[in-house]
Formats: C-alpha cells, sequence, structure tokens
C-alpha cells in the first residue's frame, strides 16, 4: 500500500509537475494531529512493514521512486516537522538513534530510544542514501 502510493505521488510530482504538499512549510495548511501521530507511529517503528524497511526493500520501491523518497526525506521543512512528530509516548523522531550506531556509546540508557535498523547503518547501498 505505502509503496503503490509513493510511486503514485513521484509520478504525479516529479512526472506531470504537480506542486507538493509540505507540512513543514507555514504557507500549507498544517498537518492534522491525527497525521502527525499516524505519521510517528509509522517513523519509529522498526517492524517490517515500518517506513524504513519498506524504503530499504528494492522489491517494494523501485530506484526512481526510492530517489524520490530520499528527496523529500530530505528537504529542509519536511526534516524538520517529521524530526518533531512523536513517535513513542513523549519522544520525538530526532530523538531515536540506530542500536547499530550507538549501542556502543549509549548502551542500555538509550534502551527506549533505539531503533533496530542495521541496513540504514551500512556504509553503502540504499541504507546509506537515507
Amino acid at each position: 500500500a505505502f509503496a503503490d502510493a509513493l510511486a503514485w505521488e513521484a509520478f504525479l510530482v516529479d512526472g506531470l509537475g504537480l506542486a507538493m504538499l509540505s507540512p513543514g512549510d507555514p504557507r500549507q495548511p498544517r498537518p492534522s494531529a491525527d497525521l502527525a501521530l499516524r505519521a510517528g507511529a509509522w517513523l519509529g517503528s522498526d517492524r517490517a512493514d515500518g517506513l524504513w524497511r519498506v524504503l530499504l526493500d528494492e522489491r517494494l520501491i523501485p530506484p526512481p521512486v526510492f530517489r524520490y523518497a530520499c528527496e523529500r526525506l530530505g528537504s529542509g521543512p519536511v526534516r524538520v516537522w517529521l524530526g518533531g512528530v512523536p513517535v513513542r509516548g513523549e519522544l520525538r523522531m530526532r530523538q531515536l538513534f540506530l542500536r547499530s550506531a550507538f549501542l556502543s556509546y549509549g548502551g542500555s540508557y538509550l534502551e527506549s530510544r533505539y531503533l533496530d535498523l542495521p541496513e540504514l547503518a551500512t556504509s553503502a547501498g540504499r541504507g546509506a542514501a537515507l
């Protein structure tokens, strides 16, 4: 479902030149609180159907759609907004750490703040692009 929706968005924006909505742009309507909660739950998930694992799956996300997603996730206003969405109780996305990259520094102190996504800590492939 997400892969199809992302492919359509990439086609409409990149292929047809439609303007994209940006949740962090003050000139556009603010996203609802419900959308922020749902986005946060998805961003903070390290399950198989979570955003990061779906994006890393080359069978689900073709290269042009992956490039589009990286571009969207890397844009300033979107990155700021996504960093502030609630992911786990009071935690915000910007307060989470990759277990594979930070366990040796934070140990059990950061236990509830880890995402178990070793693929994102790699220096090659899709993990490096994200």
